[in-house]
């Protein structure tokens, strides 16, 4: 379903405890002892949990940081309790829970997004599904008003239109992910793994024809068998007290029947013996490896113990898979290696990417050897160390939210449904703290020594291709929902010219920064479009006394993340440390920025890897898409026009990788933004420690953008031989932010294209089922910018969703204009969802450095939703004329030609160009 916003950080007193597990006598001893091993974070979420007479289980946990609740509802039913020739059930069926049930009959996004709710969706895997949202506390009563009534009163709510509409839904959004390069590997993996008996023996989306079959009376015999209350779980996190969440859940699902007795599926482990192999052709640009083996049910001993494993192989540029294949060898563009854990049995895989021209025979020599040494020798203690590390911290970061995947109301309720209490998620950590290169060897000995898949995946040569009873109360009212309020933050100015702004936090023990440059690949020619990107990127990978593997295996082992990034107009380097870290953190931090050493084998290594992206891009449709948008739109001479190309890549030199980082970074003019636990005092003493002979008289500006020069008004055709779906992009040239009238921009995009509800996503998405979904936006920082829409539909559908996205583009500006009452929707979804998308500290450093980078007012914050508010139906309609210019068109879609270039001509949208991914005609 709709993936929702990012949600608001805390304050001082969150409830996830951190404490070092080190003894006293431990602590005392390191300096005697220089290897022992590091410290790990003890992790408590503290809960309060009741089951009612109806059998419904209810977690609450504390968290007064923010006045919301994440509400998180988990029934246990997935794709595993679906019978034969009724796969894509339990996921069909999510869908249908989002169309409104018999008191509140309406879209459910359309309910939840006036209350300001954020990270609103509903998942299924094999053995859960779930339903989500985090809302203000004034509006929880209404949300769980809404919850009980899709629980206990739905069923009379589905009709044949509804669930016909939800079954195009799903079925598009099958085709979506047919059309990815590589999808087609996980349903082998699903066949090849597990008997077609076994409850893991289908995909969770289910195949077409079980879709096609799936009748009323099937649907709602499924709600009847698995959305009673005995087979449901409820976790409300957030600004509520377990007496208050007792009394409201009691009165809103006390009513509901427990539902029938549901089979519960114990372990069931598909373990095989011998090797089995497969081969397979798809539209890809690189050829891949994988190797499965069924393993041990998800938090298990030796499922967590195979997790770790996993790590040594494929977790950083250390790891020995990676190291071995993409660094040293230099024979891969990338490896992955991880434990997918399920309820009742889980599977261990390698997935290896080949390097343009090495076969995978070679590639499956080096895994074979590298996993025949770990599992006689086992890992290394400081191996075992770095990864305990890096997991815990990923741990801290996550449970740093309440809502959304990963956080606290997640964490809390996937323990009690698949582990029978809400904390075991700690037996996981233990598992961590306590295992030992021994438990690791005979975890991998026992499971990975035989009963191997393995599937070689390459590219396909040709260029042709086949195609309860009684009527309820109404709903509560909400309450009044407080209004956003941006963190306070601080400003100051390094002894080096250097700004420096912080917005203090302590509710976590991390402390995020980034180092923001004004200068880009816009300041440089045009022929040197990768330099900025590259210079960027070869920081990490050599500095000072470390080399690229040093700097990667420090970060692993103090659980910091070091980033780095080169825009047009902007470049910078992140920091997120740990706070008993952030000395030696920040010593990293600063050799990357300041002595860079820019080894000409890593860059020569590094241009390979981008080629190789580069060249995976070309095959993504979306990718693709965006490529030729920006060329056609800005023109190829234009910074936002000029794309990245191999030719760009290999003509940077080394030589120029120290001009640029000589000449663009530069403290006078920089400026870092900070959020975390830590004093403005104590931030600036640590940077002038590191920074302060670092010093500029010359002050680093940002690029001034010219004018963009659009091509010519055409539909632009990329061919995609046996394409599923095509994607259809539509731009129109847009003029420069303009903060008098941005806010009526904002609103006038939310109306057409930016929520869920969006006159574009509910006319091709819900009305016609074309689609999986569509979205528009405003592209660009600063400078000239486009507007945005773009969708990816069913092929032949291409034509009418193509006469849709014009009729939708012409309508707005002229006999549709935006109402008072869609007006009123996008105010209050844009200012309520606020304090959600400020809840974790990397949002709140991405807004803090907007004020930079799109050189906003000191407190555009503050009014940031007054100016919202302010905005009237004129105004934005105003807006939809000046920016929703339909003759002004620029269309590039990206589908299978020979089905589709005909209809195109036959629009009357100007000429069809055929064009390949870099934009140039071709015949």
């Amino acid at each position: 379903m709709h993936l929702a916003k990012r949600l608001l950080a805390a304050t001082a007193a969150a409830a996830l405890l951190t404490a070092p597990l080190a003894s006293p006598a431990l602590a005392q001893s390191k300096a005697r002892t220089p290897a022992a091993a590091p410290a790990l974070p003890a992790i408590d979420i503290p809960y309060t949990k009741f089951v009612l007479p109806n059998g419904l289980t209810v977690i609450v946990h504390e968290d007064h940081k923010a006045p919301i609740v994440a509400v998180n509802v988990w029934y246990h039913v997935g794709s595993k309790n679906e019978p034969k020739g009724r796969s894509g059930f339990a996921h069909l069926f999510e869908h249908l829970m989002f169309n409104g049930s018999e008191n509140a009959n309406t879209d459910w996004f359309k309910a939840l997004e006036k209350l300001g709710a954020v990270d609103i969706n509903g998942t299924t895997n094999t053995d859960r599904t779930n339903y989500f949202q985090t809302v203000p506390t004034a509006a929880l009563d209404h949300v769980l008003w809404l919850e009980s009534d899709r629980m206990g009163w739905l069923v009379d709510a589905i009709d044949q239109a509804r669930l016909d509409e939800q079954r195009g839904v799903v079925q598009n959004e099958k085709r979506q992910g047919q059309n990815e390069p590589y999808s087609i590997a996980w349903d082998i993996f699903t066949a090849s793994t597990y008997d077609a008996d076994h409850p893991y023996g289908h995909t969770v989306i289910g195949e077409m024809s079980d879709l096609d079959a799936a009748s009323l009376k099937d649907v709602k015999d499924w709600f009847k068998t698995y959305y009673g209350a005995a087979n449901a779980t409820i976790v409300l996190a957030g600004d509520i007290t377990p007496e208050q969440a007792r009394a409201k859940v009691e009165k809103y699902f006390g009513p509901i029947p427990a539902g029938p007795p549901v089979v519960k599926q114990k372990a069931w482990i598909a373990k095989r013996t011998g090797h089995q192999r497969a081969e397979v052709q798809d539209r890809v640009a690189q050829a891949r490896w994988y190797r499965v083996w069924n393993t041990p049910p998800g938090g298990s001993p030796q499922s967590d113990q195979l997790a770790l494993l996993s790590d040594v192989l494929a977790s950083d540029k250390t790891a020995r898979l990676y190291k071995r294949l993409v660094y040293d060898d230099q024979i891969a563009t990338d490896v992955s290696a991880f434990q997918y854990e399920a309820e009742i049995g889980s599977t261990f895989h390698i997935h290896v990417t080949a390097k343009p021209g090495v076969p995978l025979s070679r590639i499956e020599s080096v895994v074979e050897d590298e996993m025949a040494r770990l599992l006689r020798d086992g890992p290394t203690q400081a191996e075992l160390d770095k990864i305990r590390v890096s997991r815990a911290a990923g741990f801290v970061r996550g449970a740093e939210r309440i809502g959304g995947f990963g956080g606290k109301s997640d964490i809390l309720a996937e323990s009690q449904v698949f582990r029978g209490s809400p904390d075991a998620y700690k037996r996981t950590l233990e598992t961590w703290r306590t295992a030992t290169p021994a438990d690791l060897k005979k975890a991998g000995t026992d499971w990975l020594t035989d009963g191997d898949f393995t599937l070689e995946l390459t590219p396909y040569p040709f260029q042709d291709a086949t195609v309860p009873e009684g009527k309820r109360e109404a709903a509560p009212p909400v309450g009044a929902i407080a209004a956003a309020a941006f963190d306070k933050y601080e400003t100051a100015t390094l002894s080096n010219g250097m700004k420096v702004v912080l917005a203090r936090r302590t509710a976590v023990p991390v402390v995020e920064m980034s180092m923001i440059f004004p200068g880009g690949y816009a300041n440089l020619p045009a022929g040197d479009r990768s330099v900025a990107g590259l210079t960027m990127n070869m920081l990490d990978e050599g500095a000072g006394s470390r080399d690229a593997l040093a700097i990667s295996r420090q970060q692993s082992e103090l659980g910091a993340s070091l980033t780095t990034g080169g825009g047009s107009l902007f470049s910078s380097v992140g920091l997120s440390a740990l706070k008993a870290n952030l000395d030696p953190s920040l010593d990293l931090m600063a050799d990357v920025v300041l002595r860079p050493t820019f080894p000409q084998a890593e860059l020569d290594r590094l241009k390979k890897l981008e080629i190789a992206g580069l060249e995976r891009a070309k095959q993504q449709p979306q990718s693709v898409a965006f490529r030729v948008f920006a060329e056609k739109l800005y023109g190829p001479g234009h910074p936002y026009g000029n794309n990245v190309t191999e030719a760009s890549i290999n003509s940077v030199s080394r030589e120029d990788l120290v001009a640029y980082h000589k000449a663009q970074m530069n403290p006078n003019g920089a400026m870092l933004v900070a959020v975390g636990d830590i004093t403005m005092a104590e931030l600036t003493a640590r940077l002038e420690q590191r920074f302060s002979g670092w010093k500029s008289q010359t002050p680093a500006v940002r690029a001034t953008l010219p004018p963009a020069a659009p091509a010519q008004r055409a539909i632009y055709l990329v061919d995609r031989p046996g394409a599923q779906q095509t994607t259809i992009l539509a731009a129109i040239p847009a003029a420069p932010r303009d903060e008098s009238s941005e806010r009526s921009v904002e609103l006038l995009n939310n109306v057409f294209g930016g929520s869920f509800v969006s006159r574009l996503n509910m006319n091709l998405r819900e009305d016609k089922h074309w689609s999986y979904g569509a979205s528009s936006f405003l592209n660009g920082s600063l400078g000239p910018r486009a507007f945005v829409a773009f969708s990816g539909v069913q092929t032949d559908k291409t034509r009418e969703s193509m006469i849709e996205f014009r009729k939708e583009l012409t309508e707005i500006g002229t006999t549709r204009p935006i109402t008072a009452d869609e007006l009123a929707k996008a105010q209050t979804e844009m200012t309520q969802s606020l304090p959600g998308q400020w809840e974790t500290g990397g949002a709140v450093l991405g807004s803090l450095s907007s004020l930079y980078t799109l050189e906003r007012p000191a407190d555009f914050w503050d009014t940031y939703a007054p100016g919202l508010k302010a905005v009237d139906v004129a105004a934005v309609n105003a807006a939809a004329k000046r920016v929703v210019k339909a003759g002004d068109v620029i269309w590039v879609v990206v589908g299978d030609r020979a089905k589709i270039e005909k209809d195109l001509k036959g629009l009357g949208y100007g000429p069809v160009i055929v064009v390949d991914a870099d934009g140039k005609v071709v015949n």
